[in-house]
């Protein structure tokens, strides 16, 4: 089992500086990739996600790739001049537009990527590849091995739930014995007190006794109960995804629980179903973030 929340980091280093990779990922239906990281990157964006695709089933993932040059390199760095002059016009009559006030320095027009190209950006895509492919690998390698240490912290979360949700079904089991044999106290007793003494119909009751039996029978509902409580069991210890087929057991769970209430006529198991409910819900919020 393997949580969809986790990060990883790394760095690739060059002459003229160096690239830092970040892979973050948290929650999410479907696999899901967004990029931050330098324009002279973009056309790597497809063998990133492929890599992506590989490595990950499900979850929001964000890429974010940044270039921080070196002291060394900061001599192979070209100052585009054309770009500052058109950046600052545009500036300017933005500035006249809006009446805004505020001088605009060359600190402020250095820090716009397509003023200052540096050396590095000059690479082909092949060799920006064979640069960060190493630093994204050993990224995703730090997001897995996060995804599955809360992975094991989630499993056992839900596992110890489960065995509540087991010891709670054995209670309802017992008390749906009970329920029947109560009700016919019952009933025979408001039948003593109506028939003021006259002689109780036996076999009447028997079948009024026997018809509730039948419309609150809960077996099946139990049976199949604790074959879905198997079933998220074995589910669980898969290293395979399987965050959706969790789901959906859970659902069957609740469906079975749900039935148990409707058809039972004691304020004991009412209780109980009620507990179960809950605890399959909060797993369900676990299950939520489970790849």
């Amino acid at each position: 089992m393997k949580s969809m929340t986790g990060f990883g980091r790394a760095e690739a280093k060059t002459s003229g500086g160096v690239y830092s990779v970040e892979v973050s990922a948290v929650n999410n239906r479907f696999l899901d990739v967004s990029f931050r990281m330098p324009r002279h990157l973009a056309a790597n964006e497809g063998k990133i996600r492929a890599l992506i695709q590989k490595s990950l089933e499900r979850g929001k993932v964000n890429i974010l790739v940044n270039f921080e040059r070196s002291h060394s390199g900061a001599g192979q760095s070209l100052f585009n001049e054309d770009a500052a002059l058109a950046y600052l016009k545009q500036i300017r009559a933005f500035q006249r537009k809006h009446k805004l006030s505020g001088d605009i320095n060359v600190t402020d027009l250095l820090a716009i990527p397509e003023v200052v190209r540096g050396g590095q950006e000059s690479r082909n895509d092949n060799d920006l590849w064979k640069l960060l492919s190493p630093a994204l690998e050993k990224a995703l390698a730090g997001l897995r091995t996060m995804r599955e240490r809360e992975g094991k912290r989630l499993k056992s979360d839900m596992l110890g739930r489960l065995k509540k949700i087991v010891t709670g079904v054995k209670r309802i089991d017992k008390k749906s014995d009970k329920v029947m044999v109560e009700y016919r106290q019952r009933m025979e007793r408001r039948l003593h007190e109506l028939l003021n003494g006259a002689q109780l119909d036996k076999r009447r009751l028997e079948e009024e006794v026997a018809l509730l039996a039948e419309k609150s029978d809960i077996c099946e509902e139990i049976t199949r109960l604790n074959s879905h409580i198997d079933e998220f069991t074995d589910a669980a210890k898969s290293s395979k995804p399987i965050g959706k087929r969790l789901n959906f057991i859970l659902q069957e769970m609740n469906r079975e629980v749900n039935t148990i209430g409707s058809k039972s006529a004691s304020g004991m198991i009412s209780s109980e179903v009620i507990q179960l409910k809950e605890e399959i819900e909060r797993i369900r919020e676990q299950v939520q973030n489970v790849e």
